[in-house]
């Protein structure tokens, strides 16, 4: 099996010690969110750098509802031009999204109208924050189709907020992508519910892990529904901490089909789900990003490790 890890595109993201490292400036708008992860409290340690306005993100359960902000303000993940309102009311030229706690429902519809307000020109940054874990809690994970060590259950596959699509019926030309974490019964209830043969089956594996170990869990904890498909034929990597590389992979993988569509599942890391949010938002007409939508268990993390800056505006100047 031969491996190939892109080196080349670091240039687009920063990764520190700690969120104090970031040197984020005055004039920033600064969205997070708090998990049952300690990792996810780390923007505290930012409050004494400048003058940073901070906005809370707090997702209310059972609806696709978010309260922004001391106020509370509601808004529905559908509403897009809701949320681009959003941004641009707080009139802050640099936007930082730290997604370490919020739900990738709630990072999707931010990144997809983060991006459109910057390419309009009213924005002149954006940068996603994540915070590594130094340790998964995983103890189950070389037992095949396992995923309760990380998720009580799963809600059902849809579409993320904002990238929903409708694709030609033609199974030849929609290729499912996902991007693999420790639970192979994701990857398995993903197969029975997503419409595509077999043989279009790309998964991504992150390579190198957060700890050297971790690929190897991915590959045993999902070995089942990689042998059943055929598609560890197909896999392919990208550093489980770079939203870059998998983006660049993505843009690879199209220019290589290019009459293709995508349908990516983010079911791996944050940084990789981020990747194909990015991803997603430049190349919406081919791509739908689905998601299994888990209830995640009480925590499933030990402590914090480096702390990830993906220069997204950057990255999209460049590609212009």
């Amino acid at each position: 099996m031969q491996i190939i890890i892109m080196h080349n595109y670091h240039k687009y993201f920063n990764v520190t010690d700690t969120y104090q490292e970031l040197r984020i400036p005055n004039n920033a708008l600064y969205i997070y969110g708090i998990s049952p992860e300690d990792r996810s409290n780390g923007y505290i340690d930012l409050q004494e750098t400048g003058e940073i306005l901070f906005c809370k993100i707090n997702k209310i359960e059972g609806d696709d509802l978010i309260e922004v902000g001391n106020e509370r303000k509601e808004v529905h993940l559908r509403n897009l031009d809701g949320i681009s309102a959003l941004i641009e009311n707080f009139k802050r030229d640099n936007i930082y999204i730290d997604v370490t706690g919020l739900d990738n429902r709630i990072c999707a519809p931010l990144i997809k109208q983060c991006i459109s307000i910057f390419t309009e020109g009213k924005i002149k940054s954006i940068r996603v924050i994540y915070s590594e874990p130094l340790e998964y809690d995983v103890k189950k994970f070389k037992v095949e189709g396992v995923f309760s060590d990380l998720s009580e259950k799963i809600q059902g596959i849809n579409p993320l907020p904002g990238f929903i699509k409708v694709f030609p019926r033609d199974n030849e030309d929609v290729y499912l992508i996902p991007l693999l974490g420790f639970e192979g019964g994701r990857f398995i209830h993903l197969l029975e519910e997503v419409e595509c043969t077999d043989k279009n089956v790309i998964p991504v594996i992150g390579l190198p892990g957060f700890r050297v170990e971790y690929p190897q869990i991915a590959f045993w904890g999902n070995q089942k529904p990689l042998k059943d498909t055929g598609s560890w034929r197909n896999i392919k990597y990208a550093s489980a901490n770079s939203a870059i590389e998998v983006y660049f992979l993505l843009k690879k993988l199209l220019r290589d089909k290019p009459d293709a569509y995508f349908k990516i599942a983010p079911i791996g890391t944050k940084p990789h789900a981020i990747g194909a949010m990015i991803f997603a938002a430049r190349f919406e007409e081919q791509t739908e990003l689905v998601y299994d939508n888990p209830i995640r268990k009480i925590k499933k993390t030990k402590g914090v490790g480096k702390v990830v800056e993906c220069l997204v505006s950057e990255l999209l100047t460049a590609e212009e």
